[in-house]
C-alpha cells in the first residue's frame, strides 16, 4: 500500500513547529499496512501392519485375516486384509489447508484393530494400536503431517500375532457282533482290522466275546 503525508510546518517569530499532518488528506488518519497470510498446501499418512502367525502353522495365506480402521470415536473407515507375506496396508489418509487454523495445530486420533473371524483354531490378536496424525501450520504458507502410532502408550509398530491350534483329532471306536448257531464261551473267532489313516497303518487282531462282541481299539482321526 501507498500512503500520502503531508506535514505542514508554522514559522512562529523565527521559531517552527508542526502545523498539522494529513494522511491520505484525513487529519485523523493512520499508516496502516495489512498483509494477508495464506496456507495452501496437502499432507498423507499411510498405515500399514504385519500379521504374524505362531503354533501349529506359522505360513500366511492372502486374505485370510482382516483388520479395521476407525475415526476417534470408532466408526469403522475401512477394512483390508493381508497378503501372503502377512502384510496390510490401508489407503491413503490426505489432509490439507483446512485442516488446520493459521499459526495452529490440530490432531486427529484413529485405532488399528485385527477384526476377529470365527476359526476356532486361531487365538485373535485383541491389539489396539492408536495412531495420533499431527496437521500444523508450517509458517511458509503450507501444512506439516506427522504422525505416531503408539500400543498402551509406547511407540509402537503395527503387528498383530495370532495362534494357530490343531483341532482335537476325532475317535471312532469299530465293533462287530458275531452270529454264530451255537453258544460260544469266547475267544473261539479271531478278527482282523486293517487299513490307513494319514499314511499311518492300521492293524488290529481281536476276538469275540461269549455274547459274540467283537471290541476294537479306538481309531484317531487327525485333520
Amino acid at each position: 500500500a501507498e500512503h500520502t503525508i503531508v506535514v505542514e510546518v508554522v514559522d512562529t517569530k523565527g521559531t517552527l513547529s508542526i502545523g498539522s499532518v494529513t494522511i491520505n488528506n484525513d487529519p485523523n488518519g493512520t499508516l496502516e499496512f495489512t498483509n494477508v497470510y495464506n496456507m495452501d498446501g496437502e499432507g498423507e499418512v499411510t498405515l500399514s501392519g504385519t500379521k504374524t502367525l505362531t503354533g501349529d502353522r506359522t505360513a500366511v495365506e492372502a486374505g485370510e485375516f482382516e483388520f479395521g480402521l476407525y475415526d476417534a470415536e470408532g466408526k469403522l473407515l475401512e477394512t483390508v486384509k493381508n497378503d501372503a507375506n502377512g502384510s496390510f496396508t490401508f489407503s491413503k489418509l490426505t489432509y490439507d489447508e483446512t485442516d488446520v487454523e493459521i499459526d495452529g495445530e490440530t490432531e486427529f486420533t484413529y485405532t488399528v484393530k485385527e477384526i476377529a473371524g470365527d476359526n476356532s483354531r486361531y487365538t485373535y490378536d485383541q491389539t489396539v494400536y492408536t495412531v495420533k496424525v499431527l496437521v500444523e501450520d508450517n509458517n511458509a504458507g503450507g501444512i506439516n503431517v506427522t504422525h505416531t502410532i503408539t500400543e498402551n502408550g509406547e511407540e509402537a509398530k503395527i503387528v498383530f500375532e495370532n495362534t494357530y491350534s490343531d483341532p482335537d483329532p476325532v475317535t471312532y471306536t469299530p465293533n462287530a457282533l458275531k452270529h454264530y448257531n451255537k453258544a460260544m464261551d469266547g475267544g473261539e473267532f479271531t478278527f482282523k482290522l486293517e487299513g490307513e489313516i494319514a499314511g499311518q497303518k492300521i492293524e488290529q487282531t481281536k476276538k469275540n466275546d461269549a455274547e459274540g462282541n467283537v471290541q476294537f481299539d479306538a481309531l484317531s482321526f487327525p485333520e
